[in-house]
């Protein structure tokens, strides 16, 4: 109340994070954001207990391109289901089911011309419509350009309804979602889509986080699931940084990342670490990066490196054959991002350019 007061028209960052935001505080906040901060670009307000609703007031009224970071607010599937923001769409799974209020339109755009790749949809708005899914998401008012709600329980259904949300915003260009997909529902398959449909189709998205670091308790990874998302990066011309850490996809998520990078001509930034890759991983991905001429970085995968090591007998074995071909095409990797960068550069964390060691 006391910045209504002031002089604060040029207040660009105003952070909030872990103060307790109740419904008064939070109606003063949006009727601030209105009037008084037209400059703002970043609001946190993580870990504040904001209500959702109130978060969607927020995300209507915040300025063209600016950053709001809600993470740690506990924000579920039924949260979302109970506030619309003006758009309405069926989920995925519903549509295709054809349960629930129905009347939502979903048409297959591509499945055979791609093997592997899980089939896109494309959405048919119906304002003001409510579906019995309660997937309820807004693009009318949505200017921000950065939307972060990493470590909020938001499982299948809550991500299905904002990788709807950032597919429909055409002024979205980074989303984070860290630690925010649970154990696997039956609604993972239509969240699964809702996803290979924004890596795909998305024009304006230049970097997304889906990554798993295990800060909440209850998070999981999504191991085989993630193979669809992996595979529509593949047809995608807008995303620069994609970060899939910790989902646990194995050899054959790596090949299927490979086959991606062959043809992606517009990813910068990649991290994988974490997801189990051991040799042959690392081969698919080097043999990937020959027909890559974009990619400039890779978080090394110290993790994946180490844990290969380690089965392979650790420190006393480090001459072992197959330690030493691990290393070798982790090099290579590196190396297949070296010819494309600049002098000004930095890939894999390093400002020297030099390859990590062993």
């Amino acid at each position: 109340t006391a910045l209504y007061g002031s002089d604060v028209r040029a207040l660009a960052d105003f952070d909030m994070s872990f103060n307790s935001i109740d419904a008064k505080a939070a109606g003063i906040l949006v009727s601030l954001i209105q009037r008084r901060l037209p400059q703002l670009q970043q609001l946190n307000v993580s870990g504040t207990g904001l209500a959702y609703a109130r978060l969607c007031e927020l995300m209507c009224c915040l300025p063209r391109g600016s950053k709001l970071i809600a993470r740690e607010n506990h924000y579920t599937a039924s949260d979302i289901a109970g506030t619309p923001m003006g758009i309405t769409l069926p989920s995925p799974s519903e549509a295709a089911g054809g349960g629930g209020g129905g009347g939502g339109s979903f048409r297959q755009i591509n499945d055979a011309s791609s093997p592997g790749l899980a089939p896109r949809t494309s959405v048919q708005e119906k304002p003001q419509r409510r579906f019995s899914s309660g997937v309820a998401v807004g693009v009318v008012q949505v200017r921000i350009g950065t939307l972060d709600l990493s470590v909020n329980p938001l499982g299948d259904h809550g991500n299905e309804a904002f990788a709807l949300l950032a597919v429909h915003m055409q002024s979205l260009q980074h989303l984070v979602l860290q630690d925010t997909f649970r154990k696997a529902t039956k609604e993972r398959t239509g969240m699964v889509r809702a996803f290979v449909q924004l890596v795909a189709m998305t024009n304006n998205l230049e970097s997304l986080d889906i990554s798993y670091h295990g800060r909440d308790k209850q998070a999981r990874p999504l191991r085989h699931d993630i193979y669809g998302i992996v595979s529509a990066l593949a047809q995608n011309e807008s995303i620069t940084h994609l970060d899939v850490s910790g989902h646990e996809m194995q050899n054959r998520g790596a090949g299927v990342l490979a086959q991606s990078l062959q043809v992606n001509a517009t990813l910068v930034s990649l991290a994988f670490d974490r997801n189990l890759v051991t040799y042959n991983g690392f081969r698919s991905i080097q043999y990937g990066l020959k027909h890559n001429t974009t990619l400039r970085a890779i978080t090394w995968p110290i993790c994946d490196i180490a844990e290969s090591v380690r089965a392979a007998g650790g420190a006393t074995a480090i001459a072992d054959t197959d330690v030493l071909q691990l290393h070798h095409v982790a090099a290579n990797v590196a190396g297949g991002t070296m010819r494309h960068r600049s002098n000004t550069t930095s890939w894999f964390g390093s400002s020297s350019g030099a390859a990590p060691r062993a």
